[in-house]
């Protein structure tokens, strides 16, 4: 069985090495890691966006301000330059105070359209300051982990673009594989061959393996260095992996072609992909997104690059357990759809 394994895998090699797919989702890779090692700063850079006018007489918004701790160069003298400099300085907003501390009027200068809820928002900024009291919180803040180090930014990319990797290597080249092995007329020869569905699986596991511990390794050495939980690492990008090959493979034995697997794959993998919006959007995070496989991975990841959560075996465990029954669904797949009776 080991050596109908490494001949499928040497023969996937061969078939990912002709296939455009493949280049595609490497130049991607590359793209990823000359952009998180090299281009993401490593520090948010937040320029001051808002700029004072004051009109008002004897320039008493300008003093409360400034005792409040704003800095003297947000303030202009004359509403021509503050309208140049906002029209130069994309996304800056500019304020032309008027009216008396008990009585103020405030103007808005900025490019295109605002909202009324952007206009409450500075308001309710602005009103403290310039009254020069302080308005009593109506919440409380409470920092869960104080001893947690805020990551660099370009850092904190690195956990869900492994994981994107891992998706795409192994949901998108399984599923490819596949359908180009039915267009060559391979699952009609596999048939009458020795090799069965494990060691089909298998071969194509040991492959896309290979590649994602290459390119996942190539990508944590250039970022972050040498890592101090390697093995942990290397266990979850290959849990990873696996089970979104199985998850490839499992999807595409019920279609004929690319063409018509594409919306469905599309729509499986976008789903797949659906834990990323929490770093995106941090304060979108539904409780149903942690159930999804990817944002499994994606956390032991974070806490194996970072020292970020002490459940890591639990990650593992989680992850091979589901690896395990996916496995036992392909297999039957496979089986029925490949070395079955219902071949075309």
């Amino acid at each position: 069985m080991i050596k109908q394994i490494i001949n499928l895998a040497w023969l996937d090699l061969i078939n990912i090495s002709r296939n455009a797919i493949f280049w595609v989702i490497l130049i991607s890779l590359l793209v990823m890691t000359v952009t998180v090692a090299f281009l993401l700063p490593a520090e948010r850079n937040i320029e001051q966006s808002l700029f004072f006018l004051d009109l008002s007489p004897g320039q008493q918004f300008q003093a409360t301000l400034l005792q409040g701790g704003l800095e003297k160069e947000i303030f202009f003298t004359e509403q021509g330059a503050l309208e140049d400099h906002i029209q130069e300085k994309r996304g800056s907003r500019g304020i032309i105070l008027r009216g008396t501390p008990a009585a103020p009027r405030l103007e808005l200068i900025q490019e295109g359209a605002v909202g009324e809820g952007t206009l409450k928002i500075l308001g309710a900024q602005l009103a403290p300051l310039l009254t020069g009291v302080a308005n009593p919180a109506a919440y409380q803040i409470q920092i869960i982990d104080p001893d947690r180090e805020a990551l660099a930014l370009n850092l904190e990319a690195l956990p869900p673009l492994l994981t994107f990797e891992v998706l795409a290597l192994g949901f998108l080249l399984a599923a490819v594989l596949l359908f180009q092995e039915r267009e060559e007329g391979l699952h009609r020869a596999l048939q009458v061959s020795p090799a069965g569905p494990a060691s089909y699986i298998g071969g194509r596991l040991l492959v896309l393996w290979g590649l994602g511990l290459i390119s996942g390794m190539l990508l944590i050495l250039l970022t972050v260095g040498w890592p101090a939980r390697i093995l942990e690492i290397m266990a979850l990008l290959l849990l990873g992996t696996a089970f979104f090959t199985l998850l490839g493979l499992a999807l595409a034995v019920f279609f004929r072609s690319l063409s018509e697997w594409f919306f469905i794959g599309v729509a499986v993998l976008l789903i797949n992909m659906a834990p990323l919006l929490s770093t995106i959007i941090p304060g979108f995070a539904p409780a149903f997104l942690n159930l999804i496989p990817s944002a499994f991975l994606m956390q032991g990841l974070e806490g194996a690059l970072f020292g970020r959560g002490a459940a890591s075996s639990i990650t593992l465990v989680v992850l091979l357990l589901i690896n395990i029954g996916m496995g036992l669904i392909t297999w039957v797949l496979l089986r029925r759809k490949i070395w079955g009776e219902g071949l075309s």
